[in-house]
């Protein structure tokens, strides 16, 4: 069985211990702790010392704290489907289904229970959903120790992979999942499935899948951490990248995973035409950004370009051409400005501070007034 909690390890390398766990894994947390202070672990257990933590924890009926979730009454029409194009190529389409409000309602409530009242956290290798990480923390693991080789892998089909089987065997290997009543986690697997798929478009989606990548992730971390090559790995979403200062063989690691899906027998499959490896002397793309040789974190030359043009031409229209553009069109811009910020926020605000300048104003100005003269 596994569980991941917070140690506070206070500059002091960590020892897991069967004691510390027992005393109080969530140490009274209700948000992310602050790193280097607090490091998030994850270790195996016996059934029994996790059934001994349970009734610590919960011990009164666990019913009465996450059963509450009302059985909402759903139209026949639960879910809303559409398409939107894929980040990192629009030529492509991404399928979404999105939940009625009744089921959206009830999805967000066992999001809560799971995040809120059993506090169950994703391995700290996962950064996509997850508070205050991103593609740009994801890659910035890899930075940190300066990695040269790098190794991405993609996983096919990762969300529609999971189906109510493999969700409940993989929740039967996760605390405190094991000792929740099956007819509660029954319900709670109903609730997440469309198909006997978990759909792209529900707020319990990703958590569910960030969670039930526990033991796989940890698997993957362990193997790796064994290993003499001194590696690095981070998973965002489907998207694994594995990484080290020494080059590796990639076919080595790569079979190493399938053994690991193999020894959980999960669905999944690696896409093979997106698996990628390479050094940061080439172009080193990973998550839609770049860590070049410099070891610095970018959107690369050309997003740069594309950058300063779109800026320049929402400047020029509505403030020399008095073409103003639409509230949607500003909210686009401001969108990307700010994904590309999160990226390398010291160059997008020179770029911003730059172009400003030549209005005699700031961008924040700028912005507020050409959303107050939208058509």
């Amino acid at each position: 069985m596994f569980i991941t909690f917070y140690k506070n390890i206070k500059a002091a390398q960590p020892q897991i211990t069967f004691d510390d766990i027992l005393a109080n894994p969530y140490q009274e947390i209700n948000t992310t702790p602050i790193e280097p202070e607090w490091l998030k672990l994850t270790t195996k257990i016996p059934e029994h010392v996790g059934k001994t933590m349970f009734d610590k924890r919960f011990p009164d009926n666990i019913n009465s704290k996450v059963a509450h979730i009302p059985s909402i009454p759903k139209p026949d029409k639960e879910y809303y489907s559409f398409r939107i194009p894929k980040r990192r190529d629009p030529s492509k389409w991404r399928s979404i289904d999105a939940p009625n409000p009744e089921l959206k309602m009830e999805q967000t409530l066992i999001k809560l229970a799971i995040e809120d009242t059993l506090k169950i956290l994703p391995h700290d290798a996962a950064h996509a959903y997850t508070k205050k990480r991103s593609t740009a923390t994801c890659l910035k693991v890899h930075q940190d120790y300066e990695s040269k080789w790098f190794l991405g892998l993609d996983i096919e089909e990762f969300f529609p992979s999971h189906n109510a089987e493999y969700i409940n065997r993989m929740m039967n290997l996760i605390y405190p999942f094991k000792f929740i009543p099956q007819e509660i986690k029954d319900k709670w697997i109903k609730s997440a499935l469309l198909d006997n798929k978990i759909p792209q478009g529900s707020s319990l989606s990703p958590t569910l899948t960030n969670i039930l990548m526990v033991p796989i992730d940890h698997a993957i971390f362990t193997y790796l951490s064994k290993r003499q090559e001194g590696f690095r790995y981070t998973r965002y979403a489907d998207d694994l990248i594995i990484s080290s200062k020494y080059k590796f063989n990639p076919n080595h690691i790569e079979t190493a995973i399938k053994n690991i899906f193999k020894q959980f027998n999960t669905p999944f499959k690696l896409n093979e035409e997106k698996s990628s490896f390479g050094s940061s002397s080439g172009k080193n793309w990973n998550l839609g950004i770049m860590l070049n040789k410099e070891n610095k974190i970018t959107i690369g030359h050309e997003n740069n370009q594309r950058m300063r043009a779109m800026i320049n031409n929402f400047l020029v229209d509505n403030f020399t051409l008095n073409n103003h553009w639409s509230l949607i069109e500003i909210q686009q811009m401001t969108g990307k400005i700010a994904y590309y910020k999160s990226i390398q926020p010291d160059y997008t605000n020179h770029v911003l501070k730059k172009y400003s300048s030549k209005y005699n104003s700031t961008w924040d100005i700028l912005i507020k007034e050409a959303m107050n003269r939208t058509i």
